[in-house]
């Protein structure tokens, strides 16, 4: 073998290290970031940064369920929370997407519910999924849920 032909063996050699290198990065270091309530939440390993507006210290990354659509089985909207500072912050996504608000959340015994506006999200601990509209209920009334869901719980990056 000639010089140049060694040189070009080390090159695609290095070049695939470098390649594989990379790959296994991204993998590893993949996160989802959210759009809640206008700023951008990206959790990390021990934290979560709100970018252009705070940055949040987690307790342990962020936790979500999924629901999905009846016929076309796909994610139709999420609900989760994080932890910073000892206080749970509630987020639910829109339409399968990375898009939504902040909500409250909070655990009530072995319930999860994310409570916004005039409606309510209750998780059981069997996965079932409760959605509540309180429009047109009158002050201190109760009311079945319009709709059960199913719900997923989504591993999370942290």
């Amino acid at each position: 073998m000639g010089k140049n032909q060694i040189l070009n063996v080390l090159i695609v050699i290095l070049t695939l290290f470098f390649y594989s290198c990379s790959s296994t990065t991204k993998i590893e270091n993949n996160r989802r970031t959210l759009y809640l309530s206008n700023k951008y939440v990206t959790p990390y390993l021990d934290s979560i940064s709100v970018t252009r507006v705070t940055e949040f210290m987690t307790d342990n990354g962020f936790h979500s369920w999924y629901c999905q659509d009846d016929y076309e089985r796909k994610p139709t909207f999420e609900f989760g929370y994080f932890t910073s500072n000892g206080v749970d912050i509630g987020f639910i996504l829109y339409d399968g997407t990375n898009t939504g608000a902040f909500v409250v959340y909070y655990r009530n015994g072995l319930d999860h519910r994310w409570d916004w506006d005039s409606f309510s999200f209750l998780i059981t601990p069997d996965g079932e999924g409760r959605y509540y509209d309180f429009s047109n209920v009158p002050r201190g009334e109760s009311t079945s849920p319009k709709r059960i869901y199913d719900a997923y719980p989504r591993k999370n990056k942290r």
